[in-house]
């Protein structure tokens, strides 16, 4: 073992080294980047919606101020659709009506026309996923599907009278 040297006493002590101490320094995370409010897109946004006004305010200027004859074949133009569209409603409404009364289903039938038609299910079975809400209705030995509230196919059963 060895001995340490004998300070003398009138002596200074002996230097203290002082060990360096480490700072450590955490990166911060990068701010987000500021988005900028774009008065560029705002007014592309302004003008778009400005000339949608006034093709619109056009036409409807043009069809005002023209004869009677081009003004009726104008309004036939667009009230075709909205004709077709009512038309289409009424054929499926006598439709529906006719598959009640003679208490059959079809493929578009709402669930209350279902009801009307069949009456109350024996099980419903319900499955709701994030494309919607389905449910199959069970009458005996046929199924009914519904999505989201309309018959969207069928499955019934019938049976065979001959003998394999």
């Amino acid at each position: 073992m060895e001995i340490p040297p004998k300070i003398p006493p009138n002596s200074a002590p002996p230097p203290v080294i002082q060990q360096p101490q480490f700072v450590y320094v955490l990166p911060q995370p990068a701010a987000p980047p500021r988005r900028r409010f774009s008065f560029l897109g705002l007014t592309a946004v302004i003008v778009g919606v400005f000339i949608v006004v006034m093709i619109f305010a056009a036409a409807v200027v043009q069809s005002v101020h023209s004869d009677n004859h081009s003004s009726s074949s104008q309004v036939g133009n667009v009230a075709a659709p909205v004709i077709a569209a009512e038309k289409a409603l009424a054929e499926r409404e006598a439709n529906i009506k006719s598959c009640i009364k003679e208490h059959k289903i079809c493929i578009g039938m709402t669930e209350e026309e279902c009801r009307l038609s069949w009456g109350k299910p024996r099980k419903i079975n319900s499955t709701s996923t994030r494309f919607g809400r389905s449910e199959q209705w069970v009458y005996g030995d046929s199924y009914v599907y519904f999505d989201d509230g309309v018959i969207s196919s069928t499955q019934i059963s019938r049976s065979t009278d001959e003998a394999p």
